[in-house]
């Protein structure tokens, strides 16, 4: 049994949008994302450094949304 129906709607919940290789032409991406059926995605951010980046580019492209949090990657060490 498939999960995907044609009422589906794909949003991608988790994709570091504002990295390479989508953050070269976060245009061309996108519109390749959205021929692909993705109707939405949400970017988390990594830290305070990307959030008003990550904020932009939500503003710029319809169907973009963020989420403003830090990755314990990105934290300095202890």
């Amino acid at each position: 049994m498939s999960v995907v129906t044609n009422h589906s709607v794909i949003i991608d919940s988790h994709c570091h949008f504002d990295f390479a290789p989508f953050a070269d032409n976060p245009y061309q991406a996108w519109t390749q994302a959205q021929q692909a059926g993705v109707k939405a995605m949400v970017i988390p951010t990594v830290g305070r450094s990307n959030w008003q980046t990550v904020s932009a580019l939500c503003q710029q492209l319809s169907g973009l949304y963020y989420g403003l949090g830090i990755h314990p990657f990105f934290l300095p060490p202890t």
